[in-house]
């Protein structure tokens, strides 16, 4: 019954011993998710199978089975045997297997859901730089409205002032620079 338990289990489950780390029983979706059949896992510890991707992790999780008996929910990347590196959520607690003392660890891998989460942000970033830019062009077509408005009433004026000074006037040469500089 345990067995068909062990085995029937979606995630990761292994069992080994808390003074070195070998393995004294895995499940299928062990050997799923790491490369490694049970008789390639059992009598090796993780070490041998090089399955943290970064080795001190296995230091800070015995660590604290010393300290707290237990580990809830502990972010650690494992390296599968064609070298795939996972993001695996992992839960562990001490427990008596035969005569040894030895530690349960239930491993789920959130690789997937890390990907979802990372481009979600991306995506978020994205938006959030669109939203700035259309903030700015709302911003640059007011600003534009306005200049244009202020545009036009110095331009009528010039014509109307066009209007009244004769040719002869050196105000006309000034005014016809103004009109022109507006309409550019």
């Amino acid at each position: 019954l345990y067995r068909r338990t062990l085995e029937a289990a979606p995630d990761s489950i292994s069992i080994s011993r808390l003074k070195d780390g070998c393995f004294q029983q895995v499940n299928q979706a062990f050997s799923k998710m790491t490369g490694y059949s049970l008789t390639e896992s059992l009598g090796k510890t993780s070490f041998d199978l090089n399955l943290y991707n970064n080795p001190l992790d296995r230091e800070h999780l015995i660590k604290e089975i010393r300290e707290k008996g237990e580990v809830n929910g502990l972010e650690v990347q494992f390296r599968k045997k064609d070298g795939t590196v996972l993001d695996t959520l992992l839960s562990v607690r001490t427990i008596q297997f035969g005569e040894e003392e030895c530690m349960i660890a239930v491993a789920s891998d959130i690789t997937e859901l890390k990907r979802a989460q990372e481009e979600k942000k991306k995506l978020e970033t994205q938006l959030q730089h669109a939203q700035k830019m259309e903030a700015i062009g709302t911003l640059a077509g007011g600003v534009a409205h306005d200049f244009n408005n202020l545009l036009g009433i110095i331009t009528g004026n010039v014509e109307l002032a066009l209007d009244t000074v004769p040719e002869s006037n050196e105000a006309r040469f000034n005014l016809d620079e103004i009109r022109k500089a507006s309409w550019r």
